[in-house]
């Protein structure tokens, strides 16, 4: 998304990309903070291309999602599938067991 360089909420909700609540929380309701981590997250998600992440092959794919739960989910209100990753049910040793580094399992 074109955010320029200092967007403010108007730029994103026009860019369907408003302030999410979730961001405020984090920031103890601070809302210069909360919309600078917006914009950082959303900066990087270009930089990924994130739009395109699901359709891009990875040959690692069925040796990474064992040990390492994600789903697709529903669509947020902007009609976008959301994506989870369950961090907490990850298997780090056996990734390790599997070769699989940081920088692969992150491009899965």
């Amino acid at each position: 998304a074109a955010l320029g360089p200092a967007p403010n909420q108007e730029d994103l909700k026009k860019l369907d990309r408003a302030l999410p609540t979730y961001m405020l929380k984090t920031t103890g309701w601070d809302e210069q903070m909360a919309m600078k981590r917006w914009t950082e997250t959303l900066k990087w998600r270009c930089e990924i291309d994130d739009d395109k992440v699901v359709q891009r092959p990875n040959p690692d794919f069925f040796r990474i999602h064992p040990h390492y739960p994600t789903y697709l989910h529903l669509e947020d209100r902007g009609g976008r599938l959301t994506y989870w990753e369950i961090l907490g049910e990850m298997d780090p040793d056996a990734l390790a067991r599997e070769g699989l580094t940081t920088p692969i399992i992150t491009q899965n």
